[in-house]
This record gives structure tokens, C-alpha cells and sequence, in this order.
């Protein structure tokens, strides 16, 4: 639908047109799902690349910690957070989280992921998950989003909290299978750059 997309992966293994360096003060991380990743899209047209080339105060460099090509819930998503944070070295200068399906369930050991249609199980699990993540990033500048595709009744603190862009924002660009288009990747990018901009004065 896209023609042919040629990625480049990094040294670290991630979808990325930079190496990492442990030493960089000047990143914005993003975790994610394939989403973030941008499938289905160049590098060049994510919202994680084009937030990095469009914020004018200060140049800052995209790292994309996201897991694209993968069944991902939101358990590693957040696990991964944790790695990054837990870096002695390495500290970024805002995180951007993107959450996923509140249903699914990874499995490390099987490497295989399934649904969980028990609705009222999945909101209580990331309850207790976006629990972790605010007190891990309560020192940090951060903003998320969710691409939630069931209608769980998400806690209006949660959906309503400072450091939400948007839960379920609309996937208004062509779809290449479920991940979208250049469209929603401008769109959140903006979207990003307002929140930063509102939350912390990065613009």
C-alpha cells in the first residue's frame, strides 16, 4: 500500500538513523509500540524524528526505545522505561511513553503475545502499571499517549492527567494493516511539541 519502506536499525538494534550514546543529555526518548516505531513509514516521517528536527529552542536528538515488529503490551513497554531509567550514565531529557491495547499480554519466555477479554482484569492490571510509571517519571519531563483500540473505562485521572496528549487519538491517515499513517505522525508530533511547550516551556 506504501511501497517499499527500507528501515535502518541502529547498532542497538532499534529502527533509528543515529547511534546511541550513553553520554547524551539531549535526548527524547520514545516507547512505544509499532506505532512509535513507524511502521509501515520511513523513520524520517515519525512523529519521534520530526518532534526532534522541530523543536526550535534547543536541537534534541530522537531515540526510539519503542518495539516495532513485535507483539508488545504494556508491561514491556514500561519494563523498558525502567531499563532506560535505571541507566547510570545516560539521562534523557523528556520521555515520551505511548501505551498500547489494555487487552494484550506479552510473554517473555514464549515470545508469543494473546488477547485478555476480561475487561474489568485489564483496567485494573494498568491501573496498578500507570501507577509505576507516574512514580518513576514524578522527577522527569514526560508526556504519553494511548492507542487503546477496546472501550475500557479509563479513570478520568488518568485520561485527564497533566501529562496526557490523548487517549485514542483518531488514526486519520491511510492504514498499512493496524499501524497508521504520515498524517497521524504530524498530527501527534504537533501535538507533542504543545504539551512540552505547556508543560515545561520546550518549544
Amino acid at each position: 500500500m506504501r511501497g517499499i519502506i527500507k528501515y535502518n536499525f541502529n547498532k542497538q538494534g532499534f529502527i533509528n538513523n543515529l547511534e546511541y550514546d550513553v553520554n547524551e543529555k539531549d535526548a527524547i526518548c520514545f516507547f512505544g509500540s509499532a506505532i512509535t516505531s513507524s511502521i509501515g513509514l520511513p523513520w524520517e516521517l515519525s512523529f519521534a524524528y520530526r518532534l526532534g528536527q522541530e523543536l526550535t529552542s534547543k536541537k534534541f536528538k530522537a531515540y526510539n526505545f519503542s518495539q516495532g515488529c513485535m507483539f508488545v503490551d504494556n508491561q514491556e513497554i514500561i519494563n523498558t522505561v525502567e531499563s532506560v531509567k535505571n541507566m547510570e550514565r545516560f539521562k534523557p531529557a523528556v520521555y515520551v511513553v505511548q501505551l498500547i491495547g489494555l487487552d494484550r499480554r506479552f510473554s517473555p519466555q514464549k515470545k508469543a503475545g494473546k488477547l485478555n477479554i476480561d475487561a474489568d482484569e485489564n483496567l485494573t492490571s494498568f491501573i496498578e502499571l500507570f501507577k509505576k510509571l507516574e512514580h518513576m517519571l514524578k522527577d522527569e519531563k514526560w508526556v504519553f499517549f494511548a492507542c487503546d483500540e477496546t472501550d475500557h473505562e479509563i479513570p478520568k485521572d488518568i485520561k485527564n492527567h497533566q501529562n496526557c496528549l490523548i487517549w485514542n487519538p483518531p488514526f486519520i491517515s491511510t492504514l498499512l494493516r493496524d499501524v497508521p499513517g504520515q498524517k497521524f505522525h504530524n498530527m501527534i508530533s504537533l501535538g507533542i511539541k504543545n504539551k512540552l511547550k505547556k508543560l515545561y516551556n520546550i518549544d
